[in-house]
């Protein structure tokens, strides 16, 4: 993993985007929270591919969801969603 630019905690999940624009994530994954296509946990680091091409300016996690906002302006979700 490259230089890390920023990183985000939820309540157990970590998010971080490196100086060369690559998103990784890892931690609890009960809720769908990492994005991925299982509900899988990972204790290493993992790249993020779902938004490989897209801008990341910013992350926000939550205790078991995550939500990505793109340079465009595009918001992207992931994890518990009983609240909507």
């Amino acid at each position: 993993m490259q230089d890390v630019y920023f990183a985000e905690c939820g309540g157990n999940h970590v998010f971080c985007k490196t100086y060369n624009n690559e998103i990784y994530e890892w931690g609890f994954n009960e809720e769908g929270q990492l994005g991925v296509s299982s509900l899988v946990n990972h204790s290493i680091p993992i790249p993020f591919l779902n938004l490989l091409h897209k801008d990341v300016i910013d992350i926000k996690c939550g205790y078991e969801h995550t939500l990505v906002l793109t340079k465009n302006g595009d918001v992207y979700s992931c994890g518990y969603n009983y609240y909507g």
